[in-house]
């Protein structure tokens, strides 16, 4: 018997009724993280279940449990979203380096214009970085 099986057999009463479709593989396993988060305040699923549910580890769930309570599902949305990165270069560097490539080294690919950059100007940048600003 797998695991699932032995799971959905083990679910208190009353879960059940949340699974709605048609009952395909999808639409039976398909519980998102929102409606086991819900289930699981509620106490009618346990936290191992939720956990083999989520595939999450027992302190996970209860960090997400954590902020799903106060503020509902907009606790588990990122509070970085709509932020820019820590990591971005400024804007200003970009577009100086942008001109110093299309005046010097307008043929060179994103490693060997970096070396460059690095060798000649003093400006070090990742290649992969360069190679983003130059698409």
């Amino acid at each position: 018997m797998s695991p699932l099986c032995h799971l959905q057999m083990t679910l208190p009463g009353g879960f059940q009724e949340g699974v709605k479709g048609d009952g395909s593989a999808d639409e039976r396993w398909g519980l998102t993280q929102l409606e086991v988060l819900r289930d699981l305040d509620q106490r009618r699923l346990t936290t191992e279940a939720a956990g083999q549910l989520l595939g999450l580890e027992r302190r996970r769930l209860f960090r997400l449990l954590k902020a799903y309570r106060p503020a509902g599902p907009a606790g588990l949305i990122s509070k970085r979203r709509g932020h820019r990165s820590n990591r971005r270069k400024p804007e200003a560097l970009r577009k100086a380096v942008l001109a110093i490539i299309r005046e010097w080294y307008w043929d060179f690919g994103p490693t060997l214009a970096a070396e460059k950059l690095r060798e000649v100007h003093g400006i070090t940048l990742g290649r992969e970085t360069l190679r983003l600003w130059m698409i």
